[in-house]
């Protein structure tokens, strides 16, 4: 299989079901209908090949980062390393969406709802990492499994509602030549809206577990406790990243200068990136303090 064979295209030649921004002009690889075409897309530099790398070599460099610290820390902290695992799957499964959503109409929406899985588990790891580290004291035990069970009970109904109300493409099509209906693209514009929802709500959930810290523990110790600036960046990477994304910033501005790079999308990945990065240290610092706190 050669890449040359692999069709480039711009906006106006895709089939319906592909066309998602028109902001984004040209470099598209056409409709594949076969996984290994589009894995073989990897080798060529099209408009999702940014999507791709943005989120598959953080998560090479996370799984690296995950081994070396399972393997040699004697004292591993299976809350950090939950975490650090869910950001892994999380950026896979959004880069092996951008890699096979070309593929056909069905690989689309089976990608994209794996994608909604990774953001949910994201989610998840984001708020229990930080409630079982944050609140590491006996007295705080029935609390901080409170947090989790809630937490991890949201995240179920979430992945639940997330794959319901995929866009199901395919399934109104006329006469199978890929065109989609008027409902169907209600169902897009329902898609972005409910990716865009997830995102916002992992910047915002960062703040439940430090709003119940600061009335704990006081603002004092919760700024030393848990990294108070670093967890601050993280909610401002999320929501920053996630506003690009919604207004398509900065291709609203200049359509096609940004086909290949710097689209809002690549933005989006690697504001999230920075914010997984953020929290990390946010509650590498909790986890420091715990065992400070312990040792005295």
């Amino acid at each position: 299989m050669s890449k040359h064979s692999l069709q480039l295209c711009n906006f106006n030649d895709l089939p319906d079901w592909q066309k998602d921004n028109p902001l984004i002009v040209n470099y598209y690889v056409r409709e594949t209908n076969s996984l290994f075409k589009s894995l073989c897309s990897i080798f060529l530099f099209h408009s999702e090949s940014m999507n791709i790398f943005t989120h598959l070599i953080p998560a090479l460099l996370y799984a690296k980062f995950t081994y070396n610290a399972i393997t040699t820390l004697e004292q591993v902290s299976y809350p950090i390393v939950f975490y650090l695992i869910s950001v892994i799957i999380c950026f896979l499964l959004s880069s092996l969406f951008h890699l096979f959503k070309c593929t056909s109409v069905q690989s689309n929406e089976f990608w994209g709802k794996l994608d909604y899985v990774g953001i949910s588990l994201l989610i998840n790891a984001t708020i229990v990492s930080m409630a079982l580290l944050g609140f590491n004291e006996s007295r705080y035990t029935i609390m901080k499994n409170t947090f989790v069970t809630q937490t991890s009970c949201l995240t179920a109904y979430v992945i639940i509602l997330a794959i319901k109300s995929h866009p199901k493409q395919g399934e109104n099509e006329d006469d199978n030549d890929g065109t989609l209906s008027e409902d169907d693209d209600c169902c897009c514009d329902d898609h972005k809206g409910t990716r865009a929802k997830l995102f916002a709500s992992l910047g915002l959930s960062g703040l439940i577990p430090v709003i119940t810290g600061l009335y704990i523990y006081g603002p004092k110790v919760v700024y030393y406790k848990i990294n108070i600036p670093m967890v601050i960046a993280s909610v401002l990477c999320y929501i920053v990243g996630t506003l690009i994304y919604v207004f398509k910033i900065p291709e609203k501005f200049y359509p096609g200068r940004f086909d290949l790079v710097g689209s809002s999308h690549q933005l989006f990945h690697i504001f999230i990136v920075f914010g997984t990065v953020c929290h990390y240290h946010a509650i590498q610092t909790a986890k420091n303090f715990a065992l400070n706190q312990a040792s005295t």
